[in-house]
């Protein structure tokens, strides 16, 4: 069987990505978690804690979202997961406010430089964000974005850093070399992010939601590390 390279691998997400939005084109409450400058549409409604722009229609905290249960038909949050200090709670409660049959789509990084936004708490594999992401149905699930895209990214931040521009033909033929590379990998190892596309029809058990309810709870009243306090806790490094 002919092996996937990591433009292959780009490609498919890029389909799954497009039958995601035929899907949900029709669906009434949208929301998008963390516009990144780009809200999809008039018709969503984009939701960030921080950013505080004209495109943000509510700067909400996706781990205490103010909905009801069951009252959102579709939900895409890309590059929000890592900045969450607890991802788990979030998810569920993007699973709680979904209605039955509502879809998902996720994207977070794996390989990536640190990027805090205004914070930065982790990162995911393949098989991790199935894992985190368990409780919905898994429709597709892969690799959203190579091994060149992390080498372009971290030869422009490297070289940002020393203050100087990183030479176009440089990265390129890192990009080049990369792709060949990985070619003859059985097993992709070395990836930018990777994306989970699913639908709501799981219940989530008595024991999960009891300790998320206490989780959240907990988040609430301030009783464990919170956005707000995490640079308290945790000072910028010297």
């Amino acid at each position: 069987m002919q092996r996937l390279g990591m433009q292959d691998f780009k490609r498919l997400r890029d389909i799954e990505r497009t039958k995601f939005g035929h899907i949900t084109k029709q669906n009434d409450v949208k929301i998008q978690v963390g516009a990144r400058g780009a809200k999809f549409g008039p018709d969503w409604i984009a939701i960030d804690l921080f950013d505080k722009s004209t495109i943000i229609d509510h700067n909400w905290d996706i781990m205490d979202l103010p909905l009801d249960d069951g009252t959102v038909d579709c939900i895409v949050c890309n590059a929000v997961l890592e900045h969450v200090p607890y991802p788990d709670l979030a998810v569920f409660e993007m699973h709680r406010v979904l209605k039955p049959g509502g879809n998902i789509w996720v994207e977070v990084p794996f390989l990536q430089s640190e990027h805090g936004h205004p914070f930065d708490f982790q990162r995911w594999t393949r098989e991790g964000i199935r894992i985190l992401m368990q409780d919905f149905t898994e429709i597709s699930s892969g690799i959203s974005a190579g091994a060149q895209r992390w080498f372009s990214a971290f030869a422009q931040t490297a070289y940002a850093h020393a203050r100087a521009k990183a030479p176009d033909v440089l990265i390129k033929r890192g990009e080049v070399s990369l792709e060949r590379l990985t070619e003859k990998w059985t097993k992709p190892i070395v990836y930018d992010s990777v994306y989970f596309w699913g639908e709501k029809n799981l219940v989530i058990d008595d024991c999960k939601k009891a300790w998320m309810l206490r989780l959240k709870a907990k988040y609430k009243n301030r009783e464990v590390l919170t956005p707000d306090s995490a640079d308290a806790a945790f000072p910028p490094a010297a």
